[in-house]
């Protein structure tokens, strides 16, 4: 049995409708005016759940997103024929943790993006988790809600980020990650983004099983 424990863990949504401009300013308030103008919404909603943390250049932080920045993709395409630069620098862009660290300038060492299918992500972004050597290690996550492509199932259907952190102490826990590598016959848990931070929502025990990867288990003090 492998653990890692939870230290700290911040959460911002899910939003299941577009937010509003008042709102967006207020997260842009985090951030120099320059840079907060050309930074995606979910740039922001990362930066609002990492502000708390303390990270040092050894951390290591595992990204995971299945859409991305979604909504700013389709402002830029809603633009034409008249295409807005604003919305194209918003479209071409580091990626959201990126944007945060760069702003920030917050030098990190290992920095592991994880994107895919929804019904996967969370599977493997605790893997990776698990597989950090560092003391310190941050699992931050987030999706942009869309317009159009929601509809379509192209960008995700609610905006939401969180940020965990997890040591390999557990002085001062608050919940704990455990992972049995192991070989299993059972069906493999089906749990997206959307779901796993509702979980963070109720604190409620939590199992996760996958096929090649074994059995996980989140409990908290």
């Amino acid at each position: 049995m492998i653990e890692r424990y939870i230290k700290n863990y911040h959460k911002i949504g899910p939003f299941n409708e577009i937010l509003d401009n008042d709102f967006i300013k207020k997260l842009k308030q985090e951030f120099p005016p320059l840079l907060a103008r050309r930074m995606t919404l979910l740039s922001l909603l990362i930066g609002n759940v990492c502000k708390n943390f303390k990270l040092a250049e050894e951390d290591e932080i595992v990204y995971a997103t299945t859409c991305a920045e979604g909504l700013s993709l389709e402002s830029f395409l809603l633009s034409f024929p008249t295409p807005s630069p604003l919305h194209f620098q918003n479209s071409i862009h580091p990626s959201g943790i990126e944007q945060v660290l760069i702003a920030r300038q917050q030098p990190i060492n290992n920095l592991l993006p994880i994107n895919g299918a929804p019904q996967t992500i969370i599977l493997n972004a605790l893997m990776a988790i698990m597989h950090t050597q560092s003391e310190y290690s941050y699992l931050i996550s987030g999706e942009e809600k869309g317009n159009r492509l929601s509809d379509v199932q192209i960008t995700n259907n609610c905006s939401y980020a969180y940020s965990i952190e997890f040591c390999k102490d557990n002085t001062d826990a608050i919940g704990k990650l455990c992972w049995k590598p192991c070989s299993t016959d059972s069906l493999d848990t089906v749990i997206t983004g959307d779901d796993f931070i509702k979980f963070l929502d109720c604190k409620k025990e939590l199992e996760l099983q996958h096929k090649n990867f074994g059995k996980f288990k989140i409990t908290w003090h």
